[in-house]
């Protein structure tokens, strides 16, 4: 039975029947609402501006695009390319939105070829900044200038200029000062702006790009099709004349690029780059399945760095997903996971091109000074690497110098005081140096039986055994140390031949920003170039061979801010690279220095990382193992 209320209720709207009692809520959005909604979804910081300009420049058949902005893209950022220019009247329409050139149907959005095809950017844009548009069709007499502001269109003049399009976004988020309010730092701005510019400029070789922050150079690429140029364009050619070329081919699609060597990784996914189709692409399946071809050649939690192109039938990729356009689907995802796994797999077991291979893409000069400061030289690897925390240990102890490939090394002396100086020992804890609930489990009178696999240490004591790992308790060691060193800087050791690292555009500004930081670090560093360095002194019980890699690890870590969680991890690295390796073969004088020290450290159970430290074996235990409870 249906009552009167009822059927009112299956009334349209509109109908002029209400409710008495209940005004209506719902109301339509006004149009400058609206708009600003919309952008909101497209632009949400001043790196998705230089995305959507820099992907329509290519949508435009440019081969030369150019990007340069000031105040982290805030305050002014802007795209120039030489390609097919607009006629004046598109030149209006493009702020209009949904209004493209690159689809004209539904039926389009299976086969996209292009790089953009919502018309959502330059609307978007328009919606939320100063905007000026100058652009000349090829073949035309003239170009047109479009002035848009919060919206609306200003002014529309004729001009001269060239062919091409140039577009100018000024005062980024004027009029939305609640998203500009939300902006990380102009320097956090400034790498994400980067960032986009390096994953646009390696998908797209073909293009020469170049670009410019405060007027000044930061990344440029040559165009030609040369992907190893751009690698070295964007990346720098320290990472460039490593790199190890990948291909492969199958009846779904081919991929080439380029994988870092296992000698050669990162803590992040920050310099893995995936193109598909021209398209730079996000995707997690595809960098899990790189790293997975890697994973038995990388040290646990490392990452490769990785350039890859895919060539796909572009009916087999959704990329109509999210309005950022970085993310895509795959119809035969398996296939192409299978392929880009193979292919990586094959890549890291052929023989390297070796470090000379830049020469020959005419790139820049290399100099035979930069070639022969690859094999630095330094107080050498070998063993232990941290000073006693007691003075009068006997020679030999975990204070003694390593010992490994001739090398030129400080005075003995000198290097141990330097150590003395950065490890001096605390007040010990109660209960003989050792934390009180651990000491009831480790006595402190341990006979060393020996070591196993050169990773083990065997010690024997009243109530069983104790397997300690080398590495974690030399690790919890240095870490304890370094959280509670008084002396900054610390020592520094001066390589005998300075390194040259040419960073990433990114990587040089962190090292801008945080230079006096990684000074008190140890790192000695002289800028040569707008994005070159030599590194000439690194903490002094880093192995001098990898203090580069400790330092290219820092960047990574400071891109975060230099917040107490980000020190703290600084510490947890500084000590995982110092520590005593598995592996490393130490005399019974070392073993023994080794372990009063760690008996002396909180938390000794554990690395700093968490991972265990010792495992004991109780007489209990070895009773039943024998028959003997």
């Amino acid at each position: 039975m249906n009552c009167t209320a009822c059927r009112r209720s299956s009334r349209p709207a509109g109908s002029g029947w209400e409710v008495r009692g209940l005004p209506a809520k719902i109301r339509v959005l006004d149009p400058e609402t609206v708009e600003k909604i919309a952008a909101g979804e497209v632009i949400e910081r001043p790196a998705a501006v230089a995305k959507e300009l820099i992907e329509n420049a290519i949508d435009a058949g440019s081969s030369r695009i150019e990007l340069e902005f000031a105040g982290g893209g805030v305050t002014s950022l802007s795209v120039r390319d030489n390609g097919c220019g607009m006629a004046p009247e598109d030149a209006v329409l493009a702020f209009t939105r949904h209004a493209t050139s690159k689809i004209s149907q539904a039926g389009d959005l299976e086969r996209i070829s292009t790089l953009g095809f919502r018309g959502e950017a330059l609307a978007s844009i328009g919606a939320v900044s100063r905007v000026t548009l100058t652009t000349c069709a090829a073949g035309a007499a003239e170009g047109v200038r479009v002035v848009v502001a919060g919206g609306q269109v200003l002014r529309r003049e004729r001009t001269g200029c060239p062919p091409g399009t140039r577009v100018q976004v000024e005062d980024l988020f004027y009029n939305v000062m609640p998203r500009r309010e939300f902006l990380k730092s102009q320097a956090a701005e400034t790498r994400a702006v980067m960032e986009i510019f390096g994953g646009l400029a390696l998908a797209r070789p073909e293009i020469a790009f170049t670009g410019l922050r405060d007027g000044q150079i930061f990344a440029q690429t040559p165009g030609g099709g040369d992907l190893l140029a751009a690698v070295a364009g964007i990346l720098g050619r320290s990472v460039a004349g490593q790199m190890l070329p990948v291909e492969g081919e199958t009846r779904i699609g081919r991929i080439r690029g380029y994988v870092s060597p296992p000698g050669v990784h990162r803590p992040t996914r920050k310099q893995q780059y995936f193109s598909i189709n021209g398209r730079w692409i996000r995707h997690y399946r595809l960098a899990a399945v790189a790293e997975e071809a890697c994973a038995t050649l990388l040290p646990a939690g490392r990452r490769p760095l990785l350039v890859l192109h895919l060539v796909l039938d572009p009916a087999g990729v959704d990329v109509n997903i999210h309005p950022a356009k970085l993310e895509v689907r795959f119809r035969q995802e398996e296939e192409i996971l299978a392929l880009v796994r193979q292919a990586i797999h094959e890549a890291l077991r052929r023989p390297g091109p070796g470090p000379d291979l830049l020469k020959e893409t005419g790139v820049g000069p290399w100099s035979q000074q930069a070639d022969a400061a690859r094999g630095t030289v330094g107080p050498a690897t070998g063993k232990l690497g941290v000073a006693s925390a007691s003075q009068g240990r006997e020679p030999g102890g975990v204070g003694a110098r390593w010992s490994g490939p001739a090398s030129q090394a400080l005075p003995p002396a000198a290097w141990q005081r330097s150590l003395d100086l950065l490890y001096a020992p605390g007040p010990e804890p109660e209960g003989g140096g050792m934390v009180p609930e651990i000491s009831a489990q480790l006595p402190l009178e341990l006979e060393i039986l020996g070591q196993v696999a050169g990773t083990y240490i065997v010690l024997a004591g009243e109530r069983g055994l104790w397997i300690v790992d080398q590495h974690a308790a030399h690790e919890r060691i240095r870490y304890e140390r370094l959280t509670r060193a008084e002396v900054r800087p610390w020592p520094s050791q001066e390589l005998a031949v300075a390194r040259p690292l040419d960073l990433a555009a990114e990587q040089a500004l962190l090292v801008e920003q945080y230079l006096e930081l990684l000074g008190g670090w140890g790192f000695r560093l002289e800028k040569v170039g707008p994005r070159t360095y030599w590194l000439r002194g690194q903490p002094l019980e880093v192995a001098p061979e990898a203090g580069w890699q400790l330092l290219l690890d820092l960047l990574e870590l400071l891109e975060q801010g230099r917040t107490p969680a980000v020190q703290d991890e600084v510490y947890k690295l500084v000590a995982c690279r110092g520590a005593v390796k598995a592996g490393a073969r130490l005399n019974r004088e070392e073993m023994a220095a080794l372990i009063r020290d760690w008996q002396r450290t909180p938390a000794l159970s554990t690395c700093p990382h968490g991972r265990p430290a010792v495992y004991k074996i109780s007489v209990e235990e070895l009773a039943k193992k024998f028959g003997r409870s």
